[in-house]
């Protein structure tokens, strides 16, 4: 850590999870699949944030982005240790916890430094702060993904009405109503219901995730060309796929499903009208 800067063992933590991910929801057959899918989509929110904010450090100089990442580090560190003391205060105050003292002049120098960092690199205005994760990914053209994995994810973290309703599943599709006017019908709320979707989706998107992780930093982590040769193939695999998991699925819209019969007449149409735009683009270069 010494010798290869604090910035980099942070890379290889992030991009470490990222592969440990893919290989945890990898190893789950369908047939398994359990409501631990559900609450492992939530991860993906993590992987995508690392992904952006470390492609975003990067930019700076290497002593600078190895300053910055050790005070976040300690910022983070300092915040979580007085938020747990007064939590534990308030409902275990027996429980000896670390706490670590706040230093004016320690957090005025760190203040400093990053708005110092930030102006003379041009990264970012903020003051005595880093950019929140929805600027950084403007700043490296990740903000369509960013969108996309913090909107789902913040659906299964955040109070949402409607993934809390998807969860109940009954055996008649359409409940009769009562006389009285009351609806009746056998449901059962599991967040088992969907556990195929998130297993899917946490497949999907980990892996997406992970090869992004790959070709980006493929210097910095010294990935060889074989390995990467591999990382192309998976890249193309899941490429291939008739169907990524959708945020919102017809399924549970109860709309009827286009079929892989209309999703590869699409897909080829598609490639087709691609390859001639490329054509276009290179014949004028002739």
């Amino acid at each position: 850590m010494t010798k290869e800067g604090l910035f980099r063992g942070v890379l290889k933590g992030a991009f470490i999870k990222a592969y440990e991910f893919v290989h945890y929801s990898y190893g789950i057959e369908p047939e398994s699949a359990n409501e631990g899918c559900f609450f492992a989509a939530s991860a993906l929110r993590g992987i995508c944030e690392d992904l952006i904010a470390l492609k975003f450090l990067r930019q700076l100089t290497k002593k600078d982005r190895d300053e910055v990442t050790a005070i976040k580090m300690l910022r983070g560190t300092i915040e979580a240790s007085t938020k747990q003391a007064k939590f534990f205060k308030k409902r275990r105050p027996f429980q000896p916890v670390l706490q670590f003292a706040e230093d004016p002049s320690q957090l005025a120098a760190h203040k400093n430094r990053l708005t110092a960092i930030g102006h003379a690199s041009q990264l970012w205005k903020t003051e005595g702060k880093l950019p929140p994760i929805e600027q950084m990914a403007i700043k490296v053209n990740l903000r369509w993904l960013y969108d996309f994995i913090y909107s789902v994810t913040s659906e299964v973290v955040h109070f949402n009405p409607r993934i809390a309703l998807r969860s109940g599943w009954g055996t008649c599709p359409l409940p009769a109503r009562h006389p009285g006017g009351h609806f009746y019908g056998s449901w059962v709320f599991s967040t088992k219901n969907f556990c195929r979707y998130y297993l899917d989706f946490n497949r999907t998107y980990g892996l997406y995730l992970f090869l992004l992780f790959a070709l980006k930093f493929r210097k910095d982590l010294s990935l060889s060309d074989s390995f990467i040769g591999r990382i192309k193939k998976m890249e193309t695999l899941l490429d291939d796929e008739l169907r990524w998991p959708e945020a919102v699925t017809s399924e549970e819209m109860n709309q009827k499903d286009p079929g892989p019969i209309q999703r590869a007449v699409l897909r080829v149409a598609y490639k087709e009208r691609r390859e001639k735009k490329r054509g276009k683009i290179g014949g004028r270069g002739r």
